[in-house]
């Protein structure tokens, strides 16, 4: 038998009454899972934003697997959420029922902590998610391509033996803290940044050399002092190079 008293609900078995409001919580939280599952609605956030999608792929060669999503426009994308590869190297597209889906960007967290040694975007995706690769202790290469434009808060925050980060030439903005506290070495960024965050390089007191390639005024001096850390101001270079002028630093 079971009644419902004061908002709780009290079973009775051998005379013996159980409160197990909480429990049935935990019931109702599970089969509203379930209703979500059986109706094929998932989720992922980037950037902050949540996102919901009804299909995923993953890829049997890299174990990539994508969030397959059509945008108003009725273009389709794929976003990454997940892998079990060390090495990553998204490709420029994947099918999935005779669809093709642009590789766009990597979710938020969808890495964080991971053991992921290499990072290769390829030259589609656009957008890599806040804290997408934080803390993953183990990753010494990040390789950004041409497509690159929006690097998310904290995305490789932490990633204390990041040395080698390679940027393509299209980045508009880099987030807040977004490669604090890496191992970065030589740091080469394009010309075509327009905002770089708060302590976005915060703690990376290996850099021995920034090129620049930096239109006159484009980035407030302030915005500068703020995204590297106080440590290394006297030995950054930021201004515009020519590559000869630039191959010749290094």
């Amino acid at each position: 038998m079971c009644y419902l008293c004061k908002n709780k609900y009290i079973i009775i078995i051998n005379n013996d009454y159980f409160q197990f409001y909480e429990f049935m919580k935990h019931i109702i939280a599970s089969l509203l899972m379930l209703c979500c599952v059986a109706a094929g609605a998932y989720e992922y956030k980037l950037f902050g934003e949540t996102y919901t999608y009804s299909n995923s792929y993953t890829d049997s060669n890299s174990g990539i697997t994508y969030a397959l999503r059509t945008s108003s426009d009725g273009s389709l994308y794929a976003v990454v959420i997940k892998t079990k590869q060390f090495v990553m190297r998204f490709g420029q597209s994947v099918t999935y029922q005779g669809k093709t889906y642009s590789v766009d960007a990597v979710a938020d967290y969808a890495f964080e902590t991971y053991n992921v040694t290499e990072v290769h975007t390829g030259n589609s995706m656009e957008s890599i998610g806040n804290y997408a690769f934080q803390g993953c202790s183990d990753l010494t290469k990040a390789v950004l391509g041409n497509n690159i434009q929006y690097i998310g808060t904290g995305a490789f925050q932490q990633c204390k033996n990041l040395q080698i980060l390679k940027m393509g030439p299209n980045i508009i903005s880099i987030g807040n803290y977004a490669f604090a506290g890496c191992s970065i070495q030589h740091l080469e960024l394009p010309s075509s940044i327009t905002g770089i965050g708060m302590g976005a390089f915060l703690g990376d007191i290996n850099i021995k050399l920034i090129d620049w390639d930096l239109a006159p005024g484009k980035i407030s001096e302030e915005n500068i002092r703020q995204a590297f850390p106080k440590e290394i101001t006297t030995t950054v270079l930021v201004r515009t190079k020519t590559k000869k002028q630039a191959e010749e630093a290094r």
